[in-house]
């Protein structure tokens, strides 16, 4: 008896996710009719962490020490270099995470639509991913933003930005 409600119970779930999911659909095709937008339009590009390759971190220490007299330029540098590190493996470690969420992801979602798993381990699934893909872009803008405070310290930021001087 309780094996049929479940049965039932399930049952009822995946047509209200089907229904959702149809609803979802539906409104995305109203906004584009309206607005001749597609929806992931609006969305902003994620920013992308690209790693400073050794040479590269050579060059900007060198730049550094040009830059500021004294005893403080090795000292600031290579502190500001030690957070870059430590973003960078951060954004590493981040991204490997998000990638084993997507593949338990695509498990869950394979296995709801043949009826293997419920919609909860779905949907935690999805949640989980989302939460993970935050936080990346999380570290990934902190990575960014020390990488560009090295490029600053090498007075080397306007070029890394594609940005020409006037004057």
């Amino acid at each position: 008896m309780d094996l049929r409600k479940l049965e039932q119970c399930m049952t009822e779930v995946r047509r209200t996710v089907t229904l959702t999911g149809e609803a979802w659909s539906q409104a995305g095709s109203m906004f584009t009719r309206l607005t001749r937008l597609l929806p992931v339009q609006l969305e902003e590009p994620e920013p992308i962490f690209e790693p400073i390759k050794p040479a590269e971190m050579e060059r900007l220490a060198q730049g550094c020490a040009f830059s500021f007299s004294g005893l403080q330029a090795p000292s600031i540098f290579s502190e500001e270099s030690e957070r870059y590190r430590i973003a960078a493996a951060d954004v590493a470690a981040a991204t490997v995470k998000v990638t084993r969420a997507g593949a338990a992801l695509r498990l869950a979602e394979n296995g709801f639509r043949v009826g293997a798993r419920d919609a909860h381990e779905f949907a935690s699934a999805l949640i989980e991913l989302n939460q993970l893909r935050r936080e990346l872009m999380q570290k990934t803008v902190r990575a960014c933003v020390v990488r560009h405070t090295l490029y600053a310290l090498a007075q080397q930021l306007p070029e890394q930005l594609g940005l020409k001087w006037s004057g």
